[in-house]
């Protein structure tokens, strides 16, 4: 579907709850369906929190595995999921430590998108400052 309705991405993430909550391979396919052209936003989120509630560690390590890709399809949907890890510590850290070993198109991605966050908001540079760092290694 081009622009899924609320009631269908619900119904989607529902089952994808009852059935592979456990198996976090379906992250890249749920943040494939984040679009900047939806109109309704409800969408977007059920999407970004079925993928959150997964365990954090497999939730970011798709997270990132897909980020490059994510923000071609979706750049300014993108800034959302990285903005909730950063403002969670315990997040930032496994952010960190996976970054650290991640790909250059990886850390690229990550940290053009910190760029256009702080560019966007200036407030969010201290809580970008590390990311960007671990980035630029």
């Amino acid at each position: 579907m081009d622009h899924p309705d609320t009631l269908a991405v619900d119904q989607l993430v529902t089952e994808l709850h009852k059935n592979f909550i456990t198996v976090p391979e379906f992250v890249p396919d749920m943040l494939g369906l984040l679009s900047d052209k939806d109109e309704r936003d409800e969408a977007s989120f059920l999407i970004l929190k079925a993928a959150e509630d997964l365990d954090e560690h497999f939730y970011i390590k798709k997270l990132l595995e897909f980020f490059p890709e994510l923000i071609k399809i979706a750049p300014e949907w993108s800034t959302l999921p990285l903005l909730r890890v950063i403002n969670n510590q315990k997040c930032k850290k496994i952010l960190l430590s996976q970054l650290s070993l991640a790909s250059k198109s990886i850390k690229e991605s990550v940290f053009a998108t910190c760029r256009r966050i702080n560019d966007e908001s200036p407030d969010f540079m201290e809580r970008t400052r590390a990311v960007i760092a671990c980035c630029e290694v």
